[in-house]
């Protein structure tokens, strides 16, 4: 789990320029963490061969639906940064109903892959598995946070 801080500290930067080409760079930062997360996986969830057998192919299906998500969030953040010194209150009130919807569409994401999961991989490794998820979450959420401007 501590290799998911090292993402940050690695210097990764999920939104290094929102001005520019705001939704490349979120596609980019995202294949950066995709590429790490499996190798991280693989080093934190110590499994049997017959439990990897069984995790490793829905552990990418899991991701193509993640990605999916992503997608529809990179789009809203381009959407933000590129309305915002024009953003109306209808706008800003549509977009924060789209971020509501992919929050619980998320949730409910989870719960699908941990129920499909949970035929691959005894309980605490289901569960450490989606801490790590969790972590990774956590960190581009964070460095978002950090680098979308306020409202005015």
């Amino acid at each position: 789990m501590r290799a998911v801080v090292g993402l940050v500290v690695f210097g990764m930067s999920v939104a290094p320029a929102l001005s520019q080409g705001v939704q490349e760079s979120l596609e980019l930062s995202r294949e950066v963490i995709d590429q790490q997360k499996r190798v991280i996986v693989a080093g934190s969830l110590p499994l049997s061969n017959e439990e990897a057998d069984a995790f490793w192919p829905l552990f990418d299906e899991f991701q193509k639906e993640l990605k999916k998500l992503d997608g529809r969030s990179d789009r809203l953040i381009a959407s933000y940064t590129a309305e915002l010194p024009n953003l109306t209150d209808d706008r800003a009130r549509a977009m924060l109903d789209e971020a509501l919807s992919i929050d619980e569409d998320r949730a409910k994401l989870k719960r699908q892959w941990v129920k499909r999961m949970a035929k691959a991989l005894p309980p605490r490794s289901l569960v450490r598995y989606f801490q790590l998820e969790n972590k990774f979450e956590a960190v581009v959420t964070a460095d978002l946070a950090r680098q979308i401007p306020l409202v005015p």
